[in-house]
């Protein structure tokens, strides 16, 4: 589990909204919990190398 994960965890609660939980900035947000996953393009290219 990621810390972003955890630390939503530990903020929801009963009855909070949405800006309570991820703050004001929702954009900014959403880009920490990607942060450093992979993308489309890195998956497949990682695929095309495992198959040769």
């Amino acid at each position: 589990m990621y810390w972003s994960e955890l630390n939503i965890q530990q903020r929801v609660g009963p009855q909070k909204g949405v800006l309570e939980i991820t703050g004001s900035n929702v954009a900014a947000f959403c880009d920490e919990m990607i942060g450093d996953s992979k993308t489309y393009a890195d998956l497949y290219q990682e695929s095309i190398f495992k198959s040769r």
